[in-house]
Formats: C-alpha cells, sequence, structure tokens
C-alpha cells in the first residue's frame, strides 16, 4: 500500500498557528527560490483571497519583523504592516514562502545598519528578477522535454526507414493488383 503524501507545511499556517522563529527556520531554512518556485506554493494573492487580505498582510509583516531582528534594530510593527501591504501589492505572484526565502537571503548579505523598507525591496526586486528569469528556463525545460519525443520519431534515420517500408509495401501490392484491360 501507498504512503499517502506528505502535507508540506505552509508559513501560512505555522504563523497563524504561533509557530517560534525556530519552528519556521526548522521548516522553511532548506528552502531556495529553486524549491520554492518548484513547490507550488500559493501566492500572496491566493492567499489573501482565501484568508483575507489582512491575515496574509498581517503573515508577511511577521516574516518582515522576523528578519529586521537579524539587523542593529528591528522595524517598527507599523512599518512592517505598511512594508507588507507594499509588497503583496507589487509581488502578489509570489508565496509567503519566497518572500520568506528573500528575507533569509537578505539576513545573510553584508548589510549594516537597520532594515529598511528601502533595502527591503530592493532586495525584493532582485528575486523577483532572479525568479522570473528561473521560472523562463523551467518552462523552456519543460517545453523542450515534451517536444523532444515527438521530434525523435521525424529524426533522419527513422523516416528514411519508414519511408523504405512504406514503398516496399506500396510495390507489393502494385504487383498482386490485378491488371485490368483496358477496351
Amino acid at each position: 500500500m501507498d504512503k499517502p503524501a506528505a502535507i508540506k507545511p505552509q508559513v501560512m499556517q505555522m504563523i497563524s498557528g504561533g509557530a517560534s522563529k525556530s519552528d519556521l527556520v526548522r521548516a522553511f531554512g532548506h528552502l531556495t527560490l529553486e524549491l520554492a518556485l518548484e513547490e507550488g506554493y500559493p501566492s500572496l494573492a491566493r492567499l489573501a483571497a482565501t484568508h483575507g487580505a489582512d491575515k496574509t498582510e498581517k503573515a508577511l509583516a511577521v516574516v518582515l519583523l522576523e528578519a529586521s531582528a537579524a539587523f542593529e534594530s528591528s522595524i517598527e510593527k507599523e512599518a512592517a504592516l505598511e512594508l507588507a501591504i507594499e509588497i503583496k501589492a507589487r509581488y502578489f505572484y509570489m508565496s509567503l514562502e519566497e518572500c520568506y526565502v528573500c528575507m533569509q537571503e537578505l539576513k545573510s548579505q553584508k548589510i549594516f545598519g537597520r532594515l529598511t523598507p528601502n533595502k527591503a525591496l530592493a532586495a525584493m526586486s532582485d528575486y523577483a528578477e532572479r525568479r522570473i528569469q528561473l521560472a523562463a528556463q523551467q518552462s523552456l525545460n519543460r517545453h523542450l522535454a515534451l517536444k523532444e519525443p515527438r521530434d525523435a520519431a521525424r529524426s533522419g534515420d527513422a523516416t528514411d526507414q519508414a519511408f523504405r517500408d512504406f514503398e516496399k509495401q506500396y510495390k507489393i501490392s502494385k504487383i498482386r493488383q490485378p491488371k485490368t484491360k483496358k477496351t
């Protein structure tokens, strides 16, 4: 009997459930841009439609506040909420998990001082650009993977052999046909 597919945790559910920063790191510390894109987490727009814009923005604000704790001084809750609203409006196609990955990447960069909205938005913009490039590459790779089997049957040797077989059958059928006299 097959094992049921494991339900992957989501940042929204973990934050709603009161998960600690350590719990988030344990669940999503391994996540990269590539993995986050492949996993197909729900977008910020989908989360807002499902859970409400307010709850989605507050969850994103928690991610921002968690990231800001790694800097000299944390951003204020109001500033984090305003920034979350702006990020959700600009990057509605990204998932909360991708925002988490972006903020984790930002924490590991050599940025001194405080996490400002400008630094966070610059990091999101850079992440979004890399995400678009990766998504385009993945799409092209999937297209080429689907295209190869169709084109393989049309390759030169296979086509030549198919033509020879058809020609042979055609000649045999011509020989077997009874000849009719013209009157």
